[in-house]
């Protein structure tokens, strides 16, 4: 058995004379006489079973933990036949428990005892993964940290005290029981948000209270927000006032402003979003003008784009100004920055269009698939005198390639005026690609009797790379109805939906009970991280399972295989009690039903024949697991994996009964077979 503190398993005792005819109504006590776990009085009847299922979706680590015990004991319940049972349940020390029945209601001097060993099984294998091991250094972000624990058998353990703490670089986790999330099925999780100092993140995953050390460490890398992208439009304006002298005051006007558009990068090349204006300042360094506050540039969905804006504005001074853009929420708070030209006249704004300027603030490694954030498109349209063109909005299409833009670019407000900038933008969405590939964007404006101005954009898209899955535990023993977990781990920051992955059974037996979700519901341990996880319930019976993982949403259709081996059949251990019975007598058949691994297995059909001699087996020969039992027969706990069956004796002919015990539920329908002797 595992040592979690919570597995069970039903002890039986029988108590016979030295003729063998049973002894009923006696006093038996078991007693721990070496190890570690409780015994129980558990009331005849009760359902001891366990939903699977259920555990599974626990929202919290309900597992009672033993204190190391020397001795305890109970006394047994008789099932009125020469039968006593008792509940014991697990300790958490990996060693041999050694449990005692005795007959203390003897008048012997010494005891009859028995005695049974239950080997406890501790961790003894730990494996840790993340689901994005690469964060910008922003404070905030979040990443998933999954353990799985399992014993020297290849069991999930669970109940253990499993850690995880920053032992060097920045940040906090957020344990389990302040997130709410499911502990059980071997996996243990925690969330680790990203403190603001770039640099590689250790942390370690320890298993504190198993007999040997198990500790793993996994790093996660916070990237500087280290490169501001800058360019102005237009880089020439017209000081205040305009060519003339007039000594009364004019309002801003659009040939007094330049916009000014930043891109904000890590060290990854990604486009940084949710900078505020005071993480992401711009202010005049030299020279006259100012500016207002940096402003995100919303996408047409609304999401930032992690390019920014400013609206620097002329002064009645004529010189050049440096504007410098600064990004204090990073490290070493990085600068870029542009020069605006301030002149008496730069000629006139607005009128006909003679030039378009087109370019695309991408992510550099750009996933193409539709969980993506849009890109932005940035239009710049001009006059014959390089000056904003105003009020007239281009169009902007995909003329070769895959994916779309927005049905139309919107201007963006001048911060200063409030009116137009002669600025425009756009998202566009790539669709997913199974190679790299090239896509051209064009925008295309045309003005009253005037001329059709165009400009391209190449954009390259990559392809949405495979995922990675974990199937916990790799073993299943071969019951039908063990559950194993398919952790499908996103590559590519994409955040999956429920419907993004598609688990098929290629090979092997068993089902999908459950296709990768990423709702926190149905094994998955976190909604909205980069995990989703399916259920794969166990078929039967010695054979490799081979499953396939595919992304529906990615072009290609990407796949993994993945491997799920399904144990032995089960086991069937049969005691019958009495072994040497008279005529029309009954006989109490004992079965217990185990997997690979000893745990014991309810929910199974097992019918019982007569192969040779006299006897009758009640029931139609089915033997039953429901706390009630068979005729005379009393069965002590449902759902415990220990069946009963009635054998009725012949009333007239004596000798050797061959009885066969077959589990049907198995696809390998396992066979034993036992004798009882009739006199």
């Amino acid at each position: 058995m595992p040592a979690d503190g919570r597995s069970t398993a039903t002890l039986v005792a029988y108590l016979a004379d030295f003729d063998g005819n049973p002894l009923p109504n006696e006093i038996v006590r078991f007693t721990i006489v070496q190890g570690t776990g409780t015994l129980e009085e558990t009331e005849l009847g009760t359902d001891v079973g366990v939903d699977r299922l259920a555990v599974l979706n626990s929202r919290a680590n309900r597992l009672s933990r033993s204190a190391p015990l020397t001795a305890q004991a109970v006394q047994a319940t008789s099932l009125g036949d020469g039968r006593y049972v008792a509940r014991y349940q697990a300790g958490t020390t990996g060693e041999p428990v050694i449990i005692e029945a005795a007959w203390v209601s003897t008048a012997q001097t010494a005891l009859p005892a028995a005695q049974l060993v239950i080997d406890l099984r501790s961790p003894a294998a730990l494996s840790v993964f993340v689901d994005d091991d690469s964060l910008p250094a922003l404070g905030g972000e979040e990443a998933t940290i999954i353990a799985y624990l399992e014993d020297g058998d290849g069991r999930p353990v669970d109940g253990a005290r499993v850690t995880f703490n920053v032992i060097a670089g920045t940040g906090e986790i957020i344990p389990a029981s302040e997130l709410g999330i499911a502990q059980s099925g071997g996996r243990y999780a925690a969330v680790y948000r990203a403190g603001g100092t770039a640099g590689v993140t250790t942390i370690q995953v320890s298993v504190v209270d198993a007999d040997v050390l198990l500790s793993e460490t996994v790093q996660i890398e916070l990237r500087e927000v280290n490169r501001l992208e800058a360019l102005a439009f237009p880089n020439v304006v017209q000081r205040l006032g305009g060519a003339t002298s007039s000594s009364f005051e004019r309002p801003i006007r659009l040939e007094n402003t330049a916009t000014i558009v930043v891109a904000v990068r890590d060290s990854d090349g990604d486009l940084v979003r949710g900078l505020g204006p005071r993480d992401l300042i711009a202010e005049v360094a030299t020279g006259p003008g100012s500016v207002t506050n940096m402003s995100e540039i919303a996408s047409p969905t609304g999401e930032g784009t992690g390019v920014y804006y400013t609206t620097y504005v002329a002064s009645r001074a004529e010189d050049m100004a440096t504007v410098l853009m600064t990004n204090l929420a990073a490290t070493g708070n990085p600068q870029a920055s542009v020069q605006v030209q301030t002149v008496s006249t730069i000629g006139s704004t607005g009128g006909i269009a003679s030039d378009l300027f087109l370019v695309a603030f991408t992510d550099d490694l750009y996933d193409a698939g539709s969980s993506s954030p849009p890109s932005l498109l940035t239009a710049l349209v001009s006059n014959s005198d390089g000056n904003p063109v105003d009020g007239l909005v281009p169009d902007v299409t995909v003329l070769q390639g895959v994916g779309a833009t927005s049905r139309e670019m919107v201007e963006l407000p001048n911060l200063a005026t409030g009116g137009g900038s002669g600025v425009y933008v756009a998202g566009y969405l790539a669709a997913s690609v199974a190679t790299t590939q090239d896509t051209t964007v064009r925008a295309r404006a045309q003005s009253l009797n005037g001329p059709t101005v165009i400009a391209d954009q190449i954009i390259t898209i990559d392809p949405v790379l495979e995922p990675i899955a974990v199937v916990f535990p790799p073993l299943l023993p071969g019951d039908a109805s063990s559950l194993a977990t398919i952790d499908v781990f996103n590559l590519n920051d994409i955040v999956p939906d429920d419907l993004r992955y598609q688990v098929n059974i290629t090979g092997g037996t068993g089902r999908i009970l459950f296709q990768p979700n990423n709702s926190g519901e149905n094994g998955d341990l976190i909604a909205g991280d980069l995990i989703a996880t399916g259920v794969y319930q166990a078929g039967a019976g010695s054979i490799v399972t081979s499953l396939e993982v595919t992304d529906t949403d990615a072009a290609g259709l990407p796949a993994v295989l993945a491997d799920v081996s399904v144990g032995a059949p089960t086991t069937l251990t049969v005691f019958a009690f009495p072994g040497l019975a008279r005529l029309s007598q009954s006989i109490a058949l004992d079965i217990f039903a185990t997997d690979q691994f000893g745990n014991s297995l309810s929910g199974h059909t097992i019918r019982v024949d007569v192969v040779r001699g006299s006897a009758l087996v009640s029931n139609g020969g089915l033997a039953v697991d429901d706390g009630l039992g068979v005729g005379l027969v009393q069965d002590a706990y449902a759902n415990d994996g220990v069946y009963v069956a009635e054998v009725i004796t012949s009333s007239v002919v004596a000798g050797p009964v061959l009885l066969r015990i077959t589990d049907t539920t198995d696809r390998l329908q396992p066979v034993v077979e036992v004798t009882a002797d009739v006199f």
